[in-house]
């Protein structure tokens, strides 16, 4: 035997022992088809091979002629299947390809029995022998070519093109690994298709002298496409080994998940797609209503799912085998007794490496207890007086009750998914998103405005004035805001109709004060009025004077505009107090308004014989007040004052002092050295109708408590250590006054 017989020998068995292994795969598993076509292409490898071996021994130019025309046969075979194998394996070239290749290649073979001797000669006038590297002689056909060989030049150029579109579109789309498998087995099919080719056409064309043959050209195609096939039963092997593995472990830590399921009220699932039946814990068996016996079937169970959970049970499963294989879905399914239960089934799945189900594993949770501490919880909002609204952190509505629909004019439905800032003015919307944005950086319980009014808008337009508590609430991993939203339109109605009452005792409190000083205000305004006439006189007789005086004369008329300005400021004090005006809040200097007061009160308490000692540091913080009722609070409390210190020997103090308190406000106090007050009347001092004066009403200090309180300050009374009472006001900064200007 030569090297010859021996090497087309080798080629033969190589060829027969690959086709043999993977049709034997395909038998057993008949999906994987790209195992068949390999296994095809092997086979016909192995053909070639043989009768090239038949070829080069042939003895007679026309047994060459038949045994050469017979070879076409299974190379037509190898080429269609090669397109076949290539499509099956990269998925990737155009569908136009396939057709017209299997045709032109049938038509090849066609021409081959209907045309000359074979596709090669149109006939063959005899053997030259010859021989290579020392062989047994090898017959070497001379003869004319056959025209109808272009067929086969068209069927291997078409062919090229198939294998250049493919690594195209696998290079555009394709991992990297793709398109290093591509690009090796498409270029190598390429090379050696040219090399065969070539190697056809020149020998049957007669322009050298040597044998006809290819099979060691499909014989490197068969081994480059062993190569990419046996590398994926290589990595298909490791997964399954790694499966094993998974498995093993699964095994090993059984029992753990048990106690653990137990325990926790949890079941675990394993459930390998090869087998028929999953496996349950017990715990699961019991949560899912399967007996420890019962077989499961997953349409059997299906049926015991809620009708309108199915669908969506079904479409997560779906849905997670598509995607990244995360499954994560709740349903009710009728329990033991066929009490309903909520469940929750949390798992993932594992793939092979054409991306099919191969294990899935997982955890089922029973939530009935929270599904109906959520139901609890509904009907506890829905009995709610507010309207109460949950918002996701987006502004979107996620649920309001029966009394947002009352309040705001839109049913449930028209509700949820709707943007939160389609329930406040237009005015209020562009700025609402930056809040939502801060209270969710910094959530807590708390009232939305910080004491601004706050105004919602019904369908349709109307405002409503609302007062709106925010609380934060986590579901899950999902953070919400609870917003509840009490109309208070009618409750700013009675406060302003109680304003009006306040005002209006606070305005006959402050007449009846006033008239009590009749008399002192009387005397305040005759000094000025009594200056006037006096420089007026005097004025008259220095322009009598020859020549007249007119140093003196001018020197009367300024004193007359002074005491006029002077006569003119009390009566303007009090106009302003006598008059019933709107209440307005403003930036006010406290040592001003006390100033103010003691002008007022200058004369009466010279009268009373009353000294004043005051102490107003500069730089004092300025309130935010209604000028007139602070002037009537200190002139109340001074008056009460003077009136504690009426029965007294020793001389008569008034001191009034302004202070800022530790906590930031600003804080008046009126001191007195009279008898000072009883300890168990400190506390009612302020009530209506407590009064210590003989023909009082009591009614004095009530106003006063009740204007303090309007300003959002405090009020109280203390006895002095060396004799006397103290009575204290705080007001709050101007910066830290609440609200707008009030009514």
């Amino acid at each position: 035997m030569d090297w010859i017989h021996a090497g087309w020998t080798g080629m033969t068995v190589v060829s027969l022992m690959l086709a043999f292994v993977y049709l034997s795969i395909w038998v057993r598993q008949r999906r994987l088809g790209v195992y068949l076509t390999f296994a095809l292409c092997s086979l016909s490898a192995a053909a070639i091979a043989i009768f090239e071996l038949f070829l080069m021994r042939a003895s007679t130019p026309e047994l060459w002629a038949q045994l050469l025309r017979w070879l076409h046969v299974p190379l037509a075979a190898l080429l269609i299947n090669l397109v076949l194998f290539v499509r099956m394996q990269f998925r990737a070239s155009r569908r136009g390809w396939t057709a017209p290749l299997i045709a032109v290649a049938l038509a090849a073979l066609a021409a081959n029995f209907l045309t000359g001797v074979n596709l090669d000669f149109r006939e063959v006038a005899a053997l030259e022998p010859i021989r290579i590297w020392n062989s047994a002689p090898i017959g070497v056909p001379v003869g004319e070519s056959n025209p109808w060989i272009v067929l086969g030049t068209i069927n291997a150029l078409m062919m090229i093109a198939f294998l250049i579109d493919t690594v195209v579109v696998v290079d555009r789309r394709g991992s990297a690994e793709e398109r290093q498998n591509v690009f090796l087995v498409c270029v190598s099919i390429i090379v050696f298709l040219v090399a065969a080719g070539t190697w056809e056409l020149v020998v049957s064309s007669g322009l050298i002298v040597a044998p006809l043959l290819v099979a060691p050209s499909f014989l490197g195609i068969s081994l480059v496409m062993a190569y990419l096939i046996g590398s994926e039963i290589l990595r298909a092997s490791e997964m399954a080994t790694s499966l094993v593995t998974a498995e093993a472990r699964l095994l090993e830590t059984e029992q753990q998940m048990d106690l653990a399921a137990s325990v926790s009220g949890q079941g675990f699932w394993s459930w390998d797609t090869t087998g028929t039946e999953p496996w349950l814990s017990p715990t699961a068996r019991f949560l899912l209503g399967i007996a420890p016996d019962e077989v499961f079937a997953w349409s059997t169970y299906l049926e015991r799912v809620a009708p309108e959970d199915r669908r969506r049970l079904s479409s997560a499963i779906e849905e997670a085998i598509r995607s990244d294989g995360n499954i994560h879905v709740e349903f009710r399914i009728a329990g033991p007794g066929k009490d309903v239960r909520w469940l929750i089934a949390l798992g993932k799945i594992l793939f092979t490496q054409d991306h099919l189900p191969a294990h899935s594993y997982g955890v089922i949770v029973d939530t009935t207890e929270r599904r109906t501490a959520e139901e609890r919880f509904r009907l506890l909002v829905e009995s709610m007086p507010s309207a109460v609204l949950l918002v996701n952190d987006r502004g979107a509505i996620t649920f309001g009750n029966k009394q947002a629909e009352s309040m705001f004019g839109y049913t449930q439905e028209q509700l949820i998914g709707m943007d939160v800032e389609m329930l406040m003015p237009q005015r209020y919307r562009h700025g609402h998103a930056d809040m939502r944005s801060v209270f969710a950086r910094e959530p807590a319980l708390r009232k939305m405005g910080a004491g601004a009014e706050l105004v919602a808008e019904r369908r349709g337009g109307g405002a409503i004035m609302v007062e709106i508590g925010l609380t934060p609430i986590q579901i899950g991993q999902e953070h919400f805001t609870m917003a509840s939203i009490a109309d208070i339109g009618e409750r700013k109605r009675m406060e302003r109709e109680a304003a009006l009452q306040r005002d209006e005792l606070a305005h006959l409190s402050r007449v009846a004060s006033l008239s009590a000083l009749s008399s002192s205000l009387a005397h305040e305004l005759n000094q000025p009025l009594t200056a006037i006439l006096s420089n007026a006189q005097a004025g008259a007789r220095f322009l009598a004077q020859q020549p007249p005086d007119t140093q003196e004369v001018a020197i009367s008329f300024t004193n007359i505009v002074d005491n006029a300005k002077r006569a003119g400021e009390v009566i303007r004090k009090l106009r302003s107090m006598l008059r019933n005006d709107r209440t307005e809040f403003v930036r006010l200097d406290i040592d001003d308004v006390v100033r103010e007061v003691l002008q007022i009160l200058r004369s009466d308490l010279i009268d009373r014989r009353v000294e004043v000692v005051l102490e107003l540091p500069a730089n004092l913080p300025p309130v935010k007040g209604d000028r007139v009722q602070l002037q009537q609070v200190l002139l109340n409390l001074m008056m009460n004052a003077a009136d504690a210190m009426g029965s007294v020997a020793h001389a008569r103090v008034l001191r009034v002092c302004t202070l800022l308190a530790e906590d930031g406000e600003v804080e008046v106090q009126v001191a007195d050295n009279g008898p000072g007050i009883p300890e168990q009347d400190l506390a009612r001092i302020f009530a209506p109708f407590v009064t210590g004066k003989r023909g009082g009403m009591g009614l004095g200090l009530s106003v006063c408590a009740m204007l303090v309180q309007a300003h959002a300050g405090m009020l109280w009374a203390t006895n002095n250590s060396g004799g006397g009472a103290t009575v204290h006001f705080r007001l709050p900064r101007y910066s830290d006054m609440p609200g707008p200007n009030r009514e």
